[in-house]
């Protein structure tokens, strides 16, 4: 936390000491596609039939993605050294896609039958702070380049819930949504790209982006639990609700209910890869000597 705290220094001093000569703004956006594999739940669905075959058929597909898929959109300023080395500081709002996984359960029997189904969808938004040196061939109307750097994250996760059960007693249904957030993301990033020069300040860019980046968060809070029409999130303990998510646990400790309960951390995938596309405006050039 100490040396990200003392890169975010060197970078705003650096940004502030480079402002009396020329810098540059941009903006963009891209539509990210996952990076990797990671297998984020599973679509399942079984049938028992106990109406005299005692036939059982079932079947299940994984779920990948990655949080960090989805549209985003990027704001930077930069610094520009010279033709060949820049200083970039963009920031980026994600808007992640939704993930939908289940379970779906069916009993047949001779006089009902009896469903047992749960629904879960997940998504991501966010703030990303991209610290990077830009490296260009500074030639010509196309200008080829590359981008690398930090990548420094505040996500923030909803996952809803909604459990529905039919049997010859009658119907359930029950809704609950947790909000994950806190616990900073910490990864890091790699572009190539082309600058199109549309006039002496103005430029059109176009890149590939590669953000490979996991986040930890610190803790979780239900927000929302309805049961047959029936507000019982005003019921639940402290213990209940909240959730902190810690390196180590005893799972042999007594759980206090006015207390937030506690669980080992978990890792959610943030990596992708992009294709990025905006304008890059030179707001005060150094005169060539």
């Amino acid at each position: 936390m100490k040396k990200t705290i003392l890169l975010l220094s060197l970078v705003t001093t650096m940004t502030g000491s480079v402002l009396a000569q020329g810098f540059y703004i941009r903006a963009g956006g891209t539509y990210g596609l996952p990076a990797g594999t990671n297998v984020l739940g599973d679509q399942a669905s079984s049938t028992y039939d106990y109406t005299g075959g005692n036939a059982s058929t079932g079947s299940s597909k994984s779920v990948k993605g990655s949080y960090g898929a989805g549209p985003s959109f990027s704001v930077a300023v930069g610094y520009k050294f010279n033709e060949n080395f820049m200083f970039d500081l963009g920031g980026q709002y994600l808007i992640g896609n939704k993930y939908k996984t289940s379970s779906y359960t069916l009993y047949k029997y001779s006089g009902y039958n009896w469903v047992d189904s749960d629904f879960y969808d997940t998504h991501a938004r966010g703030v990303f702070l991209n610290p990077s040196f830009v490296f260009s061939a500074g030639f010509g109307k196309a200008a080829p380049y590359g981008r690398f750097g930090l990548v420094l994250g505040f996500p923030q996760m909803t996952k809803n819930e909604a459990y529905y059960s039919v049997n010859d007693g009658g119907t359930y249904n029950e809704t609950r949504t947790w909000v994950y957030k806190n616990g900073m993301a910490l990864g890091y990033q790699a572009a190539i790209g082309m600058n199109w020069k549309l006039s002496e300040k103005l430029d059109f860019y176009t890149e590939l982006n590669i953000i490979n980046l996991t986040w930890y968060p610190s803790q979780s809070n239900l927000t929302k639990y309805i049961s047959n029409s029936e507000n019982l999130l005003p019921n639940q303990t402290v213990s209940q609700i909240q959730t902190n998510y810690v390196k180590s646990i005893n799972p042999l400790a007594q759980q206090d209910t006015s207390k937030p309960s506690e669980q080992t951390k978990v890792s959610m995938p943030f990596s992708s890869v992009s294709a990025n596309v905006g304008l890059r405006f030179t707001l005060f050039q150094k005169k060539k000597e």
